[in-house]
């Protein structure tokens, strides 16, 4: 799943649209319009599931955190 939050942005900035043409036909250029379009929703759908990513994993780790210091009793055992 963190790979997906990586790979995905990556994945989309090399993917489909390049530098155009110089002089392209109008279907060229209709094409490549296409293709950055593309491009661009996959690239910010990555970074919205990376940031997605980031603030759940920040989220377990405080949570985590927590837990364990709720479990540790006043003389510095933990309970079980």
């Amino acid at each position: 799943m963190i790979g997906g939050g990586i790979v995905l942005p990556l994945f989309a900035c090399c993917m489909g649209a390049t530098i155009p043409y110089q002089d392209p036909t109008p279907e060229m250029a209709q094409q490549y319009a296409k293709e950055a379009a593309a491009a661009d929703r996959l690239l910010y759908l990555g970074l919205a599931f990376g940031l997605f990513l980031l603030i759940a994993g920040t989220g377990a780790v405080v949570g985590s955190a927590r837990s364990r210091r709720r479990r540790v009793s006043d003389q510095g055992k933990p309970r079980r």
